[in-house]
């Protein structure tokens, strides 16, 4: 038996190593070394598709609500 969630997607257990993220992760934490990032926002999704958000560091609030809104629009387009 699988278990979905309301939008129709697998909720799985399954705990594989999604190697593009890592590599996506690693280039922000480089440029967040390097001095170059100094906020992130963002929201995350987990193996049993629950969700969560992170939020640091930012100093300005309006080219990063901008930047959201622009990639709400595009995951929707998805």
């Amino acid at each position: 038996m699988t278990v979905h969630s309301i939008d129709g997607y697998e909720i799985t257990d399954k705990r594989n190593v999604n190697k593009d993220m890592v590599r996506g992760l690693e280039t922000l934490l480089k440029d967040a070394q390097a001095g170059e990032i100094v906020g992130i926002v963002g929201a995350v999704q987990y193996t049993d598709s629950s969700t969560g958000t992170i939020s640091c560091g930012y100093r300005k609030i309006s080219p990063i609500i901008g930047t959201l809104q622009r990639q709400i629009i595009n995951m929707a387009r998805d």
